[in-house]
């Protein structure tokens, strides 16, 4: 899809399977920069920290060691 003047494509994946759809994204659009998700609750406790918001910067550090750009986007719940 172009919109003002800029090809962009979506793929998806769940968990940390991302980390082995990169090479394949990279290899088809060298300039790809992928992007994760960070909930943010309304009130924080530490099993919503746990369970969400670890994995997003685990994937981060994984795509870094490897050169591959990572954009981390806060989600409001």
């Amino acid at each position: 899809m172009y919109r003002s003047g800029y090809y962009a494509e979506g793929m998806s994946g769940i968990g940390t399977e991302v980390v082995e759809l990169a090479p394949q994204v990279i290899k088809k659009y060298p300039n790809a920069i992928f992007a994760g998700g960070q909930l943010v609750f309304p009130e924080d406790r530490f099993v919503y920290r746990l369970l969400h918001n670890y994995v997003v910067f685990a994937i981060q550090r994984r795509l870094y060691q490897t050169g591959y750009p990572f954009l981390v986007l806060p989600i409001r719940i």
